[in-house]
């Protein structure tokens, strides 16, 4: 509620000043809460003339006791209430609304209601309430009170061990506590958070503030991410209030699997956007957080979150209410009308909504009569003297019902809570009904309310179990003062009509009445009403609604007044009835009065209140100003009752004190009725504030009082004596007219603003009403301190020149005048000469004399004057002038590109202004500007422009003034910032160099345009896309090219900038563009240029292709083209390819066309044909489409799966490898849609009894179909005794059927006929002849046969056969007998062969043989098997890409249907591809750079699938990045360095400045010292690894120059002359001596060399020495060295990875490659070690501390170039970081033909994994785990544990160790690019360096002078790897010489794993490991 107060006078005939109404100043709270253990003071503070007087009264308006046992008044009007025990709880003190009410003479006001709650305090517990999560996503905390607590303990913070989160909008790291409900928000959970102890704080506001914290800590429950599932958001709220202008934050968190994106919107729907100036900050998984600040009523509206994963989507809108503060103007705020006049005030609200009520004097306005409140005004007619005081316009918000309960269907039984919550101004109370009736309270039912925050209040009915007569209509309603607002909805409970108890309602006449059906139950079907018998639809003004309702209109008391009975039906025509009882009742009517007008103090009146219509009961009651009369009136008033009907009010004696408004009320138990007349009683004048003598000083305001009561209200009235006035005849004139600037306010005092002496004088004040008057006389005196009346501000004097200053003054005498400069006196100085006068008109003149001006006299000089009444002060300046001196201390204020801005310090004296001079550097003064410059203008800076950006100009200042020029200031040198580059680079042209890449080149701009250093350029480039109507510019793709280090010195040169852009579509037109950029940012885009790609092969495969049957031996295919994108340029044809699906044809057919279809000709009928298609274009050819199978059948159609294998076909296509396209019917009339089928084959007959024989047949080859039968045909064309002749027969058989026989034949020879027939017809016939004889020789009528059998299937071999006697059947495999073990004879011959496994395939014949004869059959037994596991290797990799190939060895018997393959990035998932069974290779696209990845293939065939082949593991090229130069990578400034793009580092001693992402063009380091030398470490990573570097720089000087090297230093002491000739002469003596003692050793150690030595060739050190020397000169030559940076966990105990260990000058000679196995596939990019061998150069080998003079060299070199190993730059050996300890494979560049050309190179598997090596690094150095030949023991990491003896002895010599040397092998691959070296080989080919001849001890390997022949291949597949025990030898590809090759030095250096350092020194004399070096 607002309150508003206005005050209002009331004059007779003119306007005069206000009055000192009471306001309030203070109010409390419309709603005051406190703990019963604290109590509560209410302050109330109010202003006015007189002082008012506060009181304090209840809501009825009834005074408080101001001394009680529950409360006390202080004397500044606050209201105590006092701390109480809970037994002492009052509801009329404790629970009570009062107001404030201050009044004083000129009126009253009141506040608004104040609503008291006293809560008993109790102590409580706080409870932290932890939460779930899954790893990544979020959680929320909650900080848990006692509900009804929960409005006054306020959260305060949350705490774990190491944080404390306050509440805040912004996260605190991961932590967010949202303040208003104290949750807190945790996002991107940990493992760690479920070991994190989380405690929240709160501060009781009723317990005096105390804090109190959880006393158990919450926790969240880390969940890892389960099965997905849809996002859920958590704790859903839909509605929230914010005051306005007030903040609310609103997080939203979802769950679900994956972790779901949340977003807020402004509306449904709406993901993220629309939020306007709304924050909503960065979400995070899981959760998005909505921040309102500074609410404003526009926000208020719905807010949607939506949270989404790829299983759904769950959205929560939330309706944000703003809610205003109420604010109330009044206008006019003071008003003074006249008598008979009308006065009107408009009250304007903020709230549209709001209600308004007038109060006068502290009553409320009934507004009748004279006084009517019309809406918002109030208007009073007819103004009389009872109508002046204190008006007060107040305003109150209706109710809002924030939120409402829902209608609900239930069961009886469960518990129900219903709840309303509403907001108002005052609080309202919610009150609740059902079926309009109010709900009493019971053990079952509780009704109650509870306060909130901000005027909230809760109400709600809880019933504890429900029953049906629980159910029906509920309303809740909430009501204040200014309104109400109500809901209802129903409660349905299941059950059968229950009738309620009869209710009594009692109507107000007039009005409408809703009468309820009192009859309870669910579902209702029917109601009907009657009354009295008679049905209520009869009366037009009655109807009963759907719901039951009886509605009448306009109730009257004859006719509606009885008892209501309602019945209620189910459909089943269950009922009940229940009865309501209606009484009506008439409100009250009063009949007007008034009380008379002209009455005085001590006259009587009285007034009657009769009501003339109106039920019985009647109460009449009086109230004056809206206080009632009946509690403690005066005295002099008397209320008498006539009768029920009427009552008089009496007043014997009249005072002023009866004046006001009277009210009579009369109610009844239907309404309360008021009428309101007006008493004004005439009371003479009295002084309120008489007038008293005044005195006062000059120039301050006075007000004298003259205040007077009466009624009417008297009229005040000042006058003033005129001067010259005759005593006695004294003449008084108005005050206004007497003297000016005196008024007389409304009020009736008198005011002067700034008093005078011309306001000295006599004044009368005179008080009059209509009774009589009153008058006053007083005297008013006005003082003068001093003051002065002119003089001169300021005074101009030349240097050595006289200066007089002056200063009048007036006041009260005496004065006295002193002369000051700048506060001292100036009586030290005989050059200073003081006057003072009095002047006519009793001025004052003083004056001060200053002889021989000089500068320091320049100054302010004050002349202060003082008298009895005060002091007085006036200021004059002296300017002594003279040329101005230089200006001092210039400096930039503010820098900029084309102007600085500058400032300087003024110089003594200050000048009258400037000369700023500015010009370039390389120019003079001749060729400055000069810019004139106010002296006004220094203090913010002086703009110096125009510049040019990027340019060092020269700055200088010259003061002047009207005397002449100061000398000029120090120059000052200053560079402009950079800008944008102003022009676009020239020149652009773009050239089409390949499908993918397009080399583009350009100028750089004019240099006068770069404006600044260039530091590189974006270049752009986008498709051209050609559409009608596309408008829009292309949208570039956008790459940096960065400046080379020698354009960041100054201006870009004039060079031509090539940069090559790939990854583009091949065939397509592109725009390129490019823009300079500089620190500043980027320039203009130059103009576009345009290119084409050039062709490529096509990049998809053809699309829908399927195929149709035209005849039975052809086939129509067609396809559509692949996708438009992917043509890559213009198609030239298609290319066919197409085999028989049944796998055993191993050629397929290929053909090629320029259209859409081709006819397949030459095919066979019911034959099964795959068939696949690919594009091409002048660049190459396209991907193959997936291959598709048809199938025919003989009758013309087509199906799929009933061909031979139809199952496994079906299994193929379910595996992804195939896909159908099966033929359609086809009715054209072509030459026979299907063929017959072909003769039968091996027909043949044996004789098998008397007159009886055997036909035998196999089935056609080509069959032409399905066989459905064969028909046997046989005529007798011979016979012994010539009878029977012709005789023939016919025989059907099915088409399964391989034999007949026949029998009763007469007959020598019979000829057999055999035709085989398919749907279509008859086939040629096959025939042959027999022979019938008496006797029966064993023959075979089973046909032999070829027999394909799938792996552990019974497979039979049959053997029909005949022979009298029986004949002997013997089986042979092999031709070896058959014997058990898996296979069974059976009864007629047949072989079973038992789960047949692969080693059963081969020939099986079958012989019989009797007395008469011998026959035999031989079957071909093939036992199908899945393949073997392919041979993999990765042959090439680039950086984006590796080529995988594989040889297939073993198919398992049967055809490679497909291949898949198998690749995944280390710690990555696995990605599987299907490959073509032609297929031998397969590129890897879309790899990332310098990353490992393992591959592995399976093989398919008809069977089955291969085992998994084992592991390759390659690395894609690329490194670490590489450190850019300093000028390119950082410019720094005095204060500050920028780097481009980014710094960081953890190292302790080292300041991280930022850690921007990889985005950020430039990072400024600012907080530098001017010329300081720094050094700043950079990290740079990428997907291949890190680099850090250091770069050190100076900052420039304070004026950006760059500062010498050692100025400003001392020459250190150690360089003095005196220092250094000594120290030189010392470090020479001890030079001499050194070299003296190492001669001596040296040719000691030569002599003890030449006696040990072995040489082979017998050569000395001189010819060694030669040797070397040479060898230096052709190293520098040819030798390119891959350097690396040293490996980070290098153990203290290996020796350092240097290539340098070998001596750096040996070469090498190398061993016959071991002879070549043709099974094995070369694996180049592995690295092998090898085992050690002897060295070359060194003889035999040394015994254990015998040394050689070139191994002492050796060792020497290597220690010093120690130094360079532990810097970083170490030579790349096998063993390092990037081979050992990744697994790296190194990529070759070879064709992929030598994988048939090389024959074989062993240990392909070094690196693979397989089942018995878990670590690809142990595959380096083990061979077999299960080794024990100690010399292996070098590559075995169990050899550690072997003495060194053991590992090293001479036993066994190699030489003759025929396994050792086929380990020793060498090839040297020696290409022109590295794997792992961005430059070059010097070479493309082998080079052997050349040298002197000389013998040289070898080791021969096995294939050099010996004839070992090649190993035969293995009849069963290899063993699995490692553990194999396979050689691992690799040849040479060219083959074996007859002189091994000679490896240079240069070679070797390349990858060599260095010996362990743990072995001595001593172990390694005389001997080397070996290696195979592959780049």
């Amino acid at each position: 509620m607002v309150v508003v107060v206005v005050v209002v006078n009331v004059v007779y005939d003119a306007v005069r000043g206000g009055g000192g109404g009471p306001r309030l100043t203070v109010t409390p709270p419309a709603r005051v809460v406190f703990a019963s253990g604290t109590g509560v003071v209410l302050a109330c503070l109010a202003e006015g003339s007189p002082p008012p007087a506060v009181t304090w009264t209840t809501r009825e308006g009834h005074a408080l006791a101001p001394h009680s046992p529950y409360m006390d008044v202080l004397n500044n009007g606050s209201l105590v209430l006092r701390p109480f025990s809970p037994e002492r709880y009052r509801a009329d003190v404790h629970a009570a609304t009062v107001r404030c009410r201050a009044s004083n003479l000129h009126g009253v006001v009141v506040s608004p209601p104040v609503t008291l709650q006293a809560v008993v305090w109790q102590d409580f517990t706080v409870r932290a309430e932890g939460a779930r999560a899954v790893v990544g996503g979020s959680a929320v905390l909650r900080c848990r009170v006692p509900s009804h607590l929960s409005d006054h303990v306020t959260p305060t913070a949350w705490e774990t061990p190491t944080h404390t989160i306050y509440p805040s909008l912004v996260p605190q790291g991961r932590y967010q506590m949202v303040g208003w409900t104290g949750d807190l928000l945790v996002t991107e959970v940990t493992r760690e958070d479920a070991f994190t102890a989380f405690s929240c704080r709160v501060r009781d506001q009723l317990g005096g503030g105390r804090e109190l914290s959880s006393r158990t800590p919450a926790k969240i429950t880390v969940q890892e991410p389960g099965e997905m599932t849809r996002p859920v958001i958590q704790n859903k709220l839909h509605a929230v209030t914010v005051p306005m202008g007030g903040t609310i934050v609103l997080p939203c968190v979802a769950t679900g699997t994956p972790t779901p994106s949340v977003r807020w919107g402004s509306y449904p729907g709406s993901m993220g956007v629309g939020l306007g100036d709304r924050r909503s900050l960065p979400p995070t998984p899981g959760s998005a957080v909505l921040v309102i600040e500074a609410a404003h009523a526009a926000d208020a509206h719905p807010y949607t979150c939506t949270a989404n994963n790829s299983l759904g989507i769950d959205q929560v809108s939330v309706d944000v209410e703003v809610e205003s503060r109420l604010t109330v103007t009044v206008t006019p705020s003071s008003l003074t009308a006249d008598l008979g006049g009308t006065a009107t005030f408009a009250c304007t609200v903020s709230d549209p909504a709001a209600s308004v009520s007038w109060y006068y004097n502290g009553s409320p306005v009934v507004g009748s009569g004279r006084v009517v409140a019309a809406g918002r005004q109030l208007i009073v007619s007819g103004v009389t003297h009872d109508d002046p005081g204190m008006y007060q316009c107040q305003a109150t918000r209706a109710p809002v019902l924030h939120y409402r309960f829902i209608e609900q269907t239930i069961q009886p039984g469960p518990p129900v809570s219903l709840k309303c919550s509403a907001v108002g101004n005052p609080t309202p109370t919610i009150t609740w009904t059902l079926d309009g009736l109010p709900i009493p309270q019971t053990d079952r039912v509780v009704v109650g309310e509870q306060l909130g925050s901000r005027g909230k209040v809760v109400g709600h009915v809880n019933v504890s179990h429900t029953r049906v007569e629980d159910g029906g209509r509920y309303q809740c309603v909430a009501t204040n003062r200014a309104g109400v607002a109500s809901h209802s909805a129903s409660l349905n409970i299941y059950g059968l009509p229950v009738t309620r108890p009869l209710a009594s309602v009692t109507a107000v006449a007039g009005e409408q009445m809703e009468l309820w059906c009192p009859v309870a139950g669910y579902p209702i079907h029917s109601f009907s009403w009657i009354k009295d018998g008679v049905g209520v639809e009869q009366a037009p003004e009655r109807r009963v609604q759907g719901d039951g309702v009886l509605l009448v209109e306009k109730v009257r008391q004859q006719d509606d007044a009885g008892v209501y009975t309602c019945s209620a039906a189910t459909k089943q025509g269950r009922s009940a009835t229940g009865s309501v009882r209606v009484s009506v009742l008439v409100p009250p009517r009063i009949e007007p009065f008034s009380f008379q007008e002209g009455l005085s103090e001590g006259m009587r009146t009285r007034v009657v209140c009769g009501v003339n219509k109106g039920d019985s009961p009647l109460k009449l009651e009086w109230f004056k100003d809206g206080r009632s009369l009946s509690p403690g009136r005066p005295p002099d008033i008397q209320v008498k009752v006539i009768d029920q009907f009427s009552s008089v009010l009496t007043m014997s004696s009249l005072t002023a004190a009866h004046s006001g408004r009277y009210t009579c009320q009369a109610h009844n138990a239907a309404a309360a009725v008021r009428f309101t007349a007006s008493l004004s009683v005439h009371v003479p004048p009295t002084w309120v504030l008489e007038p008293r003598n005044a005195r006062v000083s000059r120039g301050h305001p006075l007000v004298v009082d003259c205040v007077a009561k009466g009624r009417p209200e008297p009229a005040v009235q000042w006058k003033k004596k005129v001067e010259g006035s005759v005593q006695g005849t004294e003449t008084f004139r108005g005050v206004e007219l007497v003297t000016p600037r005196a008024v007389q306010l409304t009020n009736g005092s008198l005011y002067v603003a700034r008093a005078e002496p011309s306001h000295a004088g006599t004044y009368v004040c005179r008080a009059e009403n209509s009774v009589t008057h009153l008058t006053a006389t007083i005297k008013i005196s006005v003082n003068s301190a001093p003051y002065f009346s002119g003089g001169s501000s300021s005074v101009d004097v030349r240097a050595g020149e006289t200066s007089v200053m002056e200063c009048r003054v007036r006041g009260d005498p005496p004065l006295t005048v002193t002369w000051s400069l700048r506060g001292s006196s100036l009586h030290h100085s005989p050059r200073y000469s003081e006057s003072v006068s009095v002047e006519p008109g009793e001025e004052t003149l003083a004056k001060l004399q200053v002889s021989g001006a000089i500068q320091s006299d320049a100054g302010v000089y004050t002349c202060t004057a003082h008298n009895a009444y005060g002091r007085n002060s006036h200021t004059i300046r002296l300017n002594v002038h003279e040329p101005p001196s230089a200006p001092r201390g210039l400096r930039v204020v503010a820098e900029g590109s084309r102007a600085v801005r500058v400032s300087w310090t003024a110089p003594e004296p200050p000048p009258a202004s400037y000369v700023l001079q500015f010009r370039r550097a390389l120019e003079g003064w001749g060729e400055a500007r000069a810019v004139p410059v106010p002296a006004s203008g220094v203090a913010a800076g002086v703009e110096v422009s125009p510049l040019l950006p990027a340019t060092e100009y020269v700055v200088r200042v010259v003061a002047t003034n009207h005397l002449g020029r100061s000398p000029p200031s120090e120059e000052l040198r200053l560079t402009t910032s950079a800008e944008k580059p102003g022009a676009a680079p020239r020149d652009l042209r773009a050239e089409a160099m390949a499908p993918r890449e397009v080399r583009v080149s350009w100028r750089p701009p004019p240099p006068d345009q770069t404006h600044g250093t260039i530091l590189g350029y974006y270049l752009g480039y986008a498709p051209v896309i050609r559409k009608v109507g596309a408008g829009s510019p292309p949208q570039y793709n956008f790459t940096t090219v960065e400046s080379s280090e020698s354009g960041r010195g100054g201006v870009e040169s004039e060079g031509v900038w090539t940069v090559s852009l790939d990854d583009l579509e091949p065939h397509t037109d592109y725009q390129v563009v490019v823009q300079a950029f500089n620190t500043e940012g980027a320039g203009p885009l130059s103009p576009p240029a345009a290119v084409t790609t050039r062709e490529d092969a096509p990049g998809g495969s053809p699309l829908n292709l399927h195929c149709t049957g035209l005849s039975w031996n052809q086939v129509q295919v067609t396809w559509d083209p692949p996708e438009s994108r992917l043509h890559h340029g213009t198609l030239r044809g298609y290319r066919l390819e197409y085999e028989r699906w049944d796998g055993w044809s191993e050629a397929s057919r290929k053909t090629q066309t320029r259209t859409l279809t081709e006819v397949l000709t030459g095919l066979e009928a019911a034959t099964n044909y795959s068939v696949r298609v690919r594009a091409f274009t002048g660049a190459g050819d396209g991907p193959w489409s997936p291959p598709t199978l048809c199938t025919t059948e003989e009758d013309g159609r087509w199906a799929g799966g009933r061909v031979g294998g139809g199952g496994r076909v079906l299994s193929l296509v379910s595996q992804g490898l195939v896909k159908t396209s099966f033929f359609g019917d086809f009715h054209g009339g072509a030459e026979g849609l299907a063929k017959v089928p072909g003769r039968p084959v091996s027909v043949r007959g044996v004789v098998s009894g008397a007159g009886a024989f055997i036909v035998s047949w196999a089935p056609p080859a080509r069959p032409g179909g399905r066989i459905v039968s064969y028909t046997v045909k046989w005529r007798v064309v011979e016979t012994r005794l010539g009878g029977g002749h012709g005789r023939e027969g016919t025989t059907t058989v099915a088409g399964t059927v391989t034999w007949v026989q026949v029998d009763n034949v007469l007959g020598s020879l019979v000829e057999v006929e055999v035709l085989a027939a398919t749907r279509v017809g008859e086939g040629p016939s096959g025939t042959a002849r027999v022979t019938l004889t008496n006797t029966v020789a064993a023959a075979i009528y089973s046909t032999a046969s070829t027999i394909r059998a799938e792996r552990g299937r019974d497979v039979t071999l049959p053997c029909g056969h005949v022979g009298q006697p029986r004949p002997q059947l013997v089986w042979t495999y092999q031709g070896r007998q058959v014997s058990g073990e898996g296979r069974l004879v059976k009864g007629d011959g047949g072989l079973v062969v038992q789960e047949a496994q692969r080693q059963d395939s081969g020939n099986y014949t079958c012989t019989v043989t009797n007395k008469h004869g011998y026959d035999h059959i031989t079957h071909a037994l093939t036992v199908l098997v899945p393949p073997s596991a392919p041979l993999v290797l990765a042959s090439s990799s680039s950086e984006r890409s590796v080529k995988v190939q594989w040889k297939q060895g073993d198919t398992g018997g049967a055809p490679i249907t497909a291949f898949t393959l198998y690749y995944r990035k280390d710690h990555g998932a696995w990605t599987q591809i299907n490959v073509h069974r032609h297929a031998h290779d397969h590129v890897l696209q879309g790899l990332e750079c310098g990353s490992r990845y393992h591959v592995y293939v399976v093989a398919h065939n008809t069977v089955g699938s291969s085992p998994a082949s084992t592991t390759a593991v390659v690395r894609t090229l690329g490194g670490a990045p590489q450190p850019p130069p300093s000028l390119q990578f950082l410019t720094p400034n005095s204060s500050s360095v920028t780097v481009f793009p980014r710094a960081q580092d953890d190292d302790p001693h080292w300041v991280q400045v930022s850690n921007e992402g990889s985005k950020a063009r430039r990072v400024e380091v600012g907080g530098l010292m001017p010329s300081t030398h720094y050094t700043l470490r950079v990290t740079a990573v990428s997907s291949a690894g890190s680099t850090t570097h250091s770069y050190s720089f100076t900052t420039l000087t304070q004026s950006g120059e760059v500062p010498p090297l050692w100025k400003g230093k001392r020459t250190p002491q150690w360089l003095s002359v005196r220092v250094l000739l000594p120290l030189l002469s010392s470090v020479v003596a001890l030079a001499s001596s050194l070299a003296l003692v190492c001669y001596c050793v040296r040719k000691r150690g030569r002599e003890g060399d030449g006696e040990t030595a072995v040489d082979g060739a017998g050569r000395g050190a001189n010819t060694a020495a030669r040797d070397n020397k040479h060898n230096l000169a052709q190293r520098e030559q040819y030798y390119a060295t891959i350097r690396k940076a040293a490996p980070r966990d290098q153990q203290s105990d290996l020796v350092p990875e240097n290539a340098e260990d070998i001596y750096p000058y040996a070469t090498f000679q190398l061993p016959d490659p071991a002879p070549p196995d043709p099974n094995h596939i070369p694996m180049y990019p592995i690295y092998q070690t090898r085992t050690e061998k002897k060295m070359e150069g060194y003889g035999e080998v040394k015994r254990r501390g015998s040394r050689s003079r070139g191994q002492r060299r050796s060792r020497s070199r290597s220690r010093s170039r120690g130094g360079l190993a532990d810097s970083g730059e170490d030579y790349e050996t096998l063993g390092s970081d990037t081979e050992t300890e990744h697994g790296g494979v190194s990529s070759r560049t070879e064709s992929s033909n030598q994988l048939d050309d090389i024959p074989s190179i062993r240990d392909h598997t070094v690196y693979a994994r397989g089942p018995g090596n878990k670590d690809p690094r142990d595959a380096v150095y083990v061979r077999d785990s299960t080794q024990k030949d100690p010399r292996d023991a070098v590559y075995s990491r169990e050899a550690q544990k072997e003495p060194r003896e053991a590992v090293f002895s001479r036993e066994g010599s190699r030489d003759s160790n025929t396994a050792f040397q086929q380990r020793i092998h060498h090839n040297l691959l020696y290409h022109a690019e590295s794997s792992t070296s961005p430059e070059p080989s010097p070479t493309t080919e082998r080079k052997s360096f050349p040298r002197r001849a000389r013998a040289r001890p070898r080791v021969t390997g096995e294939g050099e002078g010996s004839a070992a022949a090649p190993a035969a291949p293995p009849a069963a597949p290899p063993p699995s790897y490692p553990g194999a025990g396979q050689s691992s030898g690799r040849p040479n590809p060219r083959g074996p010489t007859k002189e091994p090759p000679e490896v240079s030095e240069t070679e070797c250096d390349r990858d060599i794993l260095p010996p362990p350092r743990r072995y001595s020194d001593a172990k390694f004399k005389g001997r080397m490991l070996d290696y195979s070096i592959a780049v």
